[in-house]
């Protein structure tokens, strides 16, 4: 089980151990239904998890990272915010992502978002204009982690043969 997981309560959503499948994106089964979630659906492959929704976390495109998601509406909601991030922070330091809405009429709740994650947690976070544009981030992160994976395995076999 990954350790990351096993830190936030959640238990191995199949029987071979296997959380993220590769090439999809665990999601909160609590998003189901709602817009992002078939935005996302569209452009890649999605598997629900029930565990999700206990620790707060939307989405998980690998095993090892993270992603809560901040829309327009849940932005005003301060004391729920930092208590999501700082759970996230707790359990895995590392690789927690926040992304966010950043809108004009919710600057000053974007600010204070961008202060405790960038500034006091050293956390990433990525702006978005609205909800369409976090499919294409999760896919891209889904993207980079298996052309990582697959640059590691090459890389040491080609190590291997010199």
């Amino acid at each position: 089980m990954d350790p990351f997981l096993r830190k936030l309560g959640i238990k191995t959503p199949n029987k071979k151990g296997q959380i993220v499948p590769p090439g999809h994106i665990l999601m909160a089964e609590r998003l189901r239904g709602m817009p992002i979630a078939q935005l996302l659906a569209a452009v890649s492959s999605v598997t629900l998890s029930q565990e999700l929704n206990s620790c707060g976390i939307d989405f998980c495109p690998d095993g090892g990272t993270a992603v809560i998601y901040f829309s327009q509406e849940s932005l005003p909601h301060w004391e729920e915010q930092k208590e999501k991030i700082l759970k996230l922070r707790k359990a895995y330091p590392v690789r927690g992502i926040i992304i966010a809405d950043r809108l004009p009429s919710i600057q000053v709740h974007y600010s204070r978002l961008q202060q405790l994650v960038v500034g006091d947690l050293s956390m990433e976070l990525i702006p978005v204009l609205d909800c369409s544009e976090v499919p294409l981030i999760l896919t891209s992160l889904v993207c980079s982690f298996l052309s990582c994976s697959y640059y590691g395995i090459l890389s040491f076999f080609c190590f291997l043969l010199l």
